[in-house]
């Protein structure tokens, strides 16, 4: 929630920008979103995001960086964005048109959106980023699973996506507060990376079968 000021926010992403791109491969895509919508005014938000995605693509352009805009989970509106869906977030990527602007897709975010592969086809070279992890019903607002413990169909999915011609990264995000029971902050962090290396490699294979 912090800072609240709009152009605040920007210079700290840009901020981030200058200090870390001379430090990552070429075309590397730094990720954002929205914020919250001031007082609800989803509207306001996302006409000031046009103009601020657009300038921060430019922005990151001329560090050979790019941008990644990532649609979030409805269940986050008036927390953290003003906008979700990945249709909603395609819709605004290609109306700002940068070249240096494109989708992050996080499989938690998105997948129970309908028309799904439809729209991840319509992303097409717009997919900068994968992100995985796994759902079931939460037990708090950071509960996210080991790939292949829920119930998210990541195969098909990654699927859809490698169909594209996509071949970039796909990154391990698991969410997991400290109080949960079974907390995978509080587990061998290393055993955790390995058990999702070799589920990745699993669904991995199974995107490659129809």
């Amino acid at each position: 929630p912090q800072p609240t000021a709009p152009d605040d926010r920007l210079r700290h992403i840009k901020r981030a920008i200058e200090r870390i791109a001379p430090h990552v491969p070429a075309r590397t895509p730094f990720v954002v979103i929205t914020g919250a919508a001031p007082g609800g005014n989803a509207r306001l938000a996302y006409d000031r995001c046009l103009g601020a995605l657009d300038e921060l693509a430019a922005f990151a352009q001329g560090h050979d960086v790019r941008i990644a805009f990532e649609p979030l989970n409805p269940v986050l509106f008036n927390t953290d964005t003003a906008l979700w869906g990945l249709e909603s977030a395609l819709d605004m990527v290609e109306r700002v048109g940068h070249p240096a602007l494109g989708i992050c897709i996080d499989t938690w975010n998105i997948f129970e959106a309908p028309r799904l592969e439809t729209t991840i086809a319509r992303c097409s070279e717009r997919i900068f980023l994968v992100q995985l992890s796994d759902w079931l019903l939460p037990r708090s607002g950071a509960d996210r699973h080991n790939l292949g413990e829920g119930t998210i169909d990541n195969a098909a999915i990654v699927r859809a996506i490698r169909a594209t011609g996509y071949d970039g990264y796909y990154v391990l995000e698991i969410f997991s507060g400290e109080s949960l029971p079974d907390s995978i902050w509080r587990a061998d962090l290393d055993a955790v990376l390995a058990k999702n290396v070799r589920a990745f490699g699993e669904l991995w294979a199974q995107s490659e079968r129809a």
